[in-house]
């Protein structure tokens, strides 16, 4: 019987710097757990996507190709955010594809690539936005106690996407972790009901494939 759980946010070795799993290892767990289907969403790229697909639909797992990105933020002043964008169709996949380059042709600063909030609304067409957790801006809003701001960034992205977007919580894993559901539990789900939005929740982000590759990961070096 196939797993109920698929992950939906993954990062393999080409994120370089936050993410350590190599794709064959990966569809061999995936296989080994029964797990149906799986997205990559790699920082700012799609490169590991022709290894990625070819491995996994030869495993009979179907693969969900996607990318994280740095969104930039409405006042300049504030930290940027992360956003998780998923493609559902051929038309989704050209403009993730066109959203990155543009992000690593004008979006460049100090290093780091970040993309404009009007880009993505332009490249919204066949894409599924997950609002990433504690990471995204409505997470973020939503952890500095401010729920109004977190609902008129929310109903924004939902004009954007339409019917695609996933209000995406983290649970937190240790007693200690800081995580959307520490604040009263009722939000994501009244939000779903009201909105017509599915919720999606999640342990954590896919970074490794055990627990021994976070001490590889802090041993290798940075780019």
């Amino acid at each position: 019987m196939p797993a109920s759980f698929v992950h939906l946010r993954l990062h393999t070795e080409y994120s370089l710097v936050d993410g350590l799993v190599r794709i064959k290892p990966l569809v061999k767990t995936l296989v080994g757990m029964n797990m149906p289907a799986v997205a990559v969403t790699d920082q700012n790229n799609m490169c590991s996507l022709v290894k990625f697909y070819k491995n996994a639909m030869g495993a009979g797992i179907k693969p969900i190709c996607g990318v994280d990105l740095w969104l930039s933020n409405k006042d300049p002043d504030n930290p940027l955010s992360r956003i998780s964008l998923l493609a559902m169709n051929g038309v989704g996949y050209r403009n993730l594809t066109e959203l990155i380059s543009r992000g690593f042709i004008d979006g460049q600063r100090n290093g780091s690539i970040i993309i404009e909030r009007e880009w993505v609304a332009q490249a919204s067409e066949g894409v599924i936005m997950l609002s990433a957790a504690k990471e995204g801006e409505i997470g973020i809003a939503l952890l500095g106690g401010n729920p109004q701001e977190a609902e008129v960034l929310a109903r924004e992205w939902m004009q954007v996407f339409l019917i695609a977007s996933i209000l995406k919580c983290s649970v937190p894993i240790a007693p200690m972790t800081k995580s959307i559901c520490t604040l009263p539990w009722p939000w994501p789900t009244s939000w779903a009901r009201r909105w017509w939005r599915p919720t999606m929740f999640v342990l954590s982000k896919g970074r490794f494939r055990s627990p021994r590759n976070p001490r590889v990961h802090r041993r290798r070096p940075r780019p």
